[in-house]
């Protein structure tokens, strides 16, 4: 017998593919320090340029959500960006920092809205922790991660 055929999305999936969504309007031409929004990816074989500026989209955690009542039980999943500037560059330090505050500004702008449309059932996201990660010495690359959250009913 083969596998079983996926016809739907699961909850938890769509948080991601609204986050990939979302981060797609990052643009120098909407307002944003850099154009990472170009390149956003959920899986590997969707990034075909190694160097490209970029976030792959990876899941986290997915947890019951701390504000969780017995009515509505919501989950929460952590969805970790990682962005990674080729060290090659001269402005590669300063870069990163501009993609990670585009990405909070994104991420804020986007909660803002839907708290202005709240007939809307959208998923409330917010960045949560922000980490540059330790380069070893001779590594090409520099990477953030930043961890958004997202929550969702059951």
């Amino acid at each position: 017998m083969g596998n079983p055929i996926v016809t739907t999305t699961s909850r938890s999936w769509q948080q991601i593919t609204n986050l990939a969504a979302v981060l797609q309007g990052i643009s120098l031409a909407n307002g944003y320090l850099t154009d990472v929004g170009q390149n956003i990816w959920t899986t590997d074989n969707q990034r075909t340029d190694e160097n490209a500026l970029g976030i792959m989209l990876y899941s986290g955690d997915i947890t019951s959500s701390p504000a969780e009542r017995p009515a509505k039980a919501e989950r929460e999943i952590e969805i970790y960006a990682e962005v990674a500037i080729a060290t090659d560059q001269d402005d590669a330090h300063q870069q990163i920092h501009s993609v990670i505050e585009d990405v909070e500004r994104c991420v804020t702008t986007y909660a803002k809205a839907q708290f202005a449309q709240p007939s809307v059932p959208t998923t409330p996201l917010r960045v949560g922790s922000i980490k540059i990660l330790d380069r070893p010495e001779g590594a090409s690359v520099i990477v953030a991660v930043i961890t958004v959250l997202a929550r969702y009913f059951r």
